[in-house]
């Protein structure tokens, strides 16, 4: 295998111009190479312009590059050699997909709840002062942010601790128990590289996830005949007088109670009603999913 001469066909240099400064080049070379050798020799042999080689013109480089037997020579070819300067742009290097920025971006979502107390706190009665048989349901939107990113790998348990609990400190502007999360993750491939496409989809409250509960009841604590020191506490009904006392009518619909499970005076309602939140969900440490 040897390349025994290389010689350009400078009758064959050509230029074409075409629209919006683009150009294209064409040389042409004959090469003789030994009998057996193939037309791959004679398209790299020495004195043949490479791919990506410059054109004279400062602009141009080379394009492409194609050899083909000269008149059923052995051993003859012809190399043809096209610049332009419209090349394909050279190929990115390949990004690694963990070391993308995550992404965020903000939306909404619509829910619906009972409704037990007005915008202004007042308990929500009919004229007569009790609660209405049917609850009143309204919607409520919260907004929502959605961070994504890569990761190159994802940890179920990630999911279990975390999924549909709230943020246990300050995190991005919302108070303890403001946020409420929820993480889903999908696996992918990319140039050969397995990573998790990972959201984190958190929900804003700014009266907090864990339900207020009104203090009420049909009975309340009654302090019975004590034994020495210590009260003997018994339940008794709630009465429609609602003076705390055991006389009266039994009240036929739960009515608010003290912090000591004791009738309210409904005269001095509704400032004086009691709720109490009860916490069913688990309170964790956003920050260690080092989002930012």
């Amino acid at each position: 295998m040897a390349v025994l001469a290389v010689q350009e066909l400078y009758e064959s240099r050509s230029t074409e111009l075409k629209t919006e400064g683009k150009l294209s080049h064409t040389r042409a070379f004959v090469v003789q190479t030994s009998k057996d050798d193939s037309s791959l020799v004679a398209a790299t042999a020495s004195g043949i312009p490479a791919i990506g080689d410059g054109h004279a013109d400062g602009q141009s480089r080379v394009g492409s590059v194609s050899a083909k037997t000269k008149g059923g020579e052995p051993g003859v070819f012809v190399v043809t050699v096209k610049y332009n300067n419209d090349m394909e742009k050279e190929k990115v290097e390949e990004i690694d997909p963990v070391s993308q920025d995550q992404t965020e971006s903000w939306g909404t979502e619509e829910r619906t709840h009972y409704a037990t107390t007005d915008k202004g706190g007042n308990e929500i009665l009919n004229s007569a002062g009790d609660r209405y048989d049917e609850p009143i349901e309204v919607p409520q939107v919260n907004p929502t942010l959605t961070i994504k990113r890569n990761e190159p790998f994802f940890d179920a348990t990630t999911a279990f601790s975390y999924n549909n609990s709230l943020n246990d400190r300050t995190f991005r502007g919302g108070s303890k128990g403001n946020w409420r999360v929820r993480i889903t993750a999908e696996q992918s491939r990319q140039d050969f590289t397995d990573f998790w496409k990972v959201s984190y989809v958190f929900s804003y409250n700014e009266n907090g996830w864990q339900p207020n509960i009104l203090e009420a009841g049909l009975y309340q604590k009654y302090d019975a005949a004590r034994t020495g020191a210590t009260p003997n506490i018994v339940r008794s009904p709630c009465t429609e007088k609602g003076d705390g006392s055991r006389i009266g009518t039994p009240v036929r619909q739960p009515v608010p109670l003290d912090a000591n499970g004791k009738q309210i005076d409904p005269d001095t309602l509704p400032g004086t009603a009691v709720y109490t939140q009860w916490d069913v969900y688990y309170y964790i440490n956003f920050d260690n999913l080092g989002l930012g």
